[in-house]
């Protein structure tokens, strides 16, 4: 049986070759923006850390697309499903390798918003303006009136969690997708696929949307700090109950494809 390390060095590589473009592609959207800020109003008027947290976001996010289709993908391609390892670790690798990838690209996104923000042309007025935004915008409660880097650091944590909360749930999406189109007629099966995964993500919106509605409530009578905790908790403790399902599902309903 192959270790867990094996694994999971099998499943980095090629995550992490998307990773270094992704972050590529960030880095050349960046340029080309602070370039066209430049011709148009000059070195002085740059809105550096805006540029970098604004295309973080929408890398961030692309990265969130791109690891969730590919963990989607390699849990059920026959290349790695015959691997001689058990499937819980397969799972793991392949969530601890998304959880890596994610977080590269997220370090570097926020390493270059905070040296935006200590960029020398940037002045006080306009700091402000970003440390405000950043601050009233990162989730964190107990952080509004504090630190800018707790803020940041908060906000890269739910991010990097809320990622493979999602991840977790795309996967379990497809997997009850293929296990429920398993035992009907070929005739049509990829409409009533697509018909299933409607109705799969529209009843987990709609279930988000209830959680976070009881979350409101009950965070409503605990401290602020308690109320950042409970925050983070939250998509760790979806992502373990969704992978324990995901892992069910993979050993004795999914089977393996080319």
């Amino acid at each position: 049986m192959a270790t867990f390390q094996e694994s999971l060095r099998v499943l980095w590589r090629p995550k992490l070759h998307r990773a270094n473009l992704l972050v590529g592609l960030y880095l050349i959207t960046v340029v080309v923006s602070l370039g066209v800020q430049v011709w148009l109003d000059g070195v002085t008027e740059m809105d550096v850390p805006g540029t970098f947290l604004a295309f973080a976001g929408v890398w961030g996010l692309v990265t969130l697309i791109d690891l969730a289709r590919r963990g989607s993908r390699e849990l059920v391609s026959v290349t790695y499903r015959l691997m001689p390892v058990r499937e819980w670790q397969l799972y793991l690798a392949s969530l601890v390798s998304s959880f890596m990838a994610d977080v590269y690209v997220l370090v570097v996104g926020l390493s270059l918003t905070v040296i935006g923000f200590n960029w020398p042309w940037l002045d006080q007025h306009e700091r402000d303006q970003v440390r405000n935004f950043i601050l009233s915008n990162s989730g964190a409660s107990s952080y509004r009136d504090a630190s800018l880097y707790l803020a940041l650091g908060y906000l890269a944590a739910m991010v990097v969690l809320v990622t493979l909360w999602v991840w977790a749930a795309v996967i379990l999406v497809q997997f009850i997708v293929t296990t429920i189109s398993a035992f009907l007629p070929n005739f049509q099966q990829k409409l009533v696929k697509i018909g299933l995964a409607i109705l799969l993500v529209y009843a987990g919106i709609m279930a988000v949307s209830w959680g976070l509605d009881v979350q409101t409530r009950i965070v409503g009578h605990v401290s602020d700090t308690a109320q950042d905790w409970i925050s983070l908790a939250v998509p760790v403790f979806w992502t373990v109950v969704m992978s324990g399902v995901n892992v069910y599902l993979m050993r004795h309903w999914v089977e393996a494809r080319v």
